[in-house]
């Protein structure tokens, strides 16, 4: 069975099994990301890569921010940029940003787009050619969505990645690590805007010499929503498991 198809029957029966598949309203699902690769234009770093190549934010229907975070250390590390990837592709997007067919450390199905951050130090000087999948991003999509689910892949380093805001107000929603290769769902309700942690370097790493990468993938849902009182944004965590996937090379996750 396809991964998507996996996931999505998750949801039903999770809705069963907490007794309110019957108040759902009918909805289309629509994937988070487009289905092609190249780089995300962020509001704040633009693209690197050619025009043709550089997804703006109106075929996502959103904006993405990235912004700079620390590690255990207090060390600042600059804006991390974002790409989609398919896996198992080798692209050389240039200015030292490079993707092998077979990552470094995080491996994703080869049919499969993930979001993949490309880390860069506290120098602004791009980590591992571009192999690093770490980063905090803001995404904003300008009205509330009613659903959406997040697909987060490889975590390794336990409650260092996660949702650290939503609607504009500061939350603590990190994630225990899922194994080599595993993947944690997110499904979050009533959502505006939400920044994520992608990933963890530093010190605390598992992987000292580098860091934790992990990727993102997901759906959204359109549908009508609550009043604003009742338009609460939540979090409902699962972790469903490994899927098979690549066994990654163990230089970094």
């Amino acid at each position: 069975m396809q991964k998507r198809n996996f996931i999505q029957g998750f949801f039903i029966s999770a809705a069963l099994g907490l007794g309110f598949i019957s108040t759902m309203p009918a909805a289309n699902a629509m994937n988070l990301i487009p289905q092609r690769e190249g780089e995300i234009k962020t509001t704040n770093l633009g693209c690197v890569v050619n025009a043709a190549n550089c997804i703006e934010s109106s075929e996502l229907g959103f904006n993405v921010t990235s912004l700079s975070y620390q590690d255990s250390a207090n060390n600042t590390y600059a804006p991390s940029r974002l790409f989609i990837d398919k896996g198992e592709t080798a692209n050389n997007w240039g200015s030292g940003i490079q993707f092998g067919k077979t990552d470094l450390g995080t491996n994703t199905t080869q049919d499969e787009y993930w979001l993949r951050a490309v880390a860069y130090d506290t120098a602004g000087k791009v980590r591992e050619k571009g192999q690093l999948e770490v980063g905090r991003f803001k995404f904003d999509f300008g009205k509330i969505i009613s659903e959406i689910s997040l697909d987060l892949f490889d975590i390794e380093d336990a409650f260092k990645t996660g949702i650290l805001e939503i609607n504009g107000k500061p939350v603590s929603q990190l994630l225990a690590a899922n194994g080599d290769n595993g993947t944690t769902s997110i499904v979050l309700k009533n959502v505006s805007s939400f920044v994520l942690q992608l990933g963890n370097t530093g010190p605390d790493s598992v992987f000292k010499l580098t860091g934790d990468g992990v990727r993102l993938t997901g759906l959204m849902t359109s549908q009508s929503v609550p009043e604003p009182s009742a338009a609460i944004a939540f979090g409902l965590f699962a972790t469903v498991g490994t899927f098979g996937l690549k066994k990654r090379q163990r230089q970094h996750a």
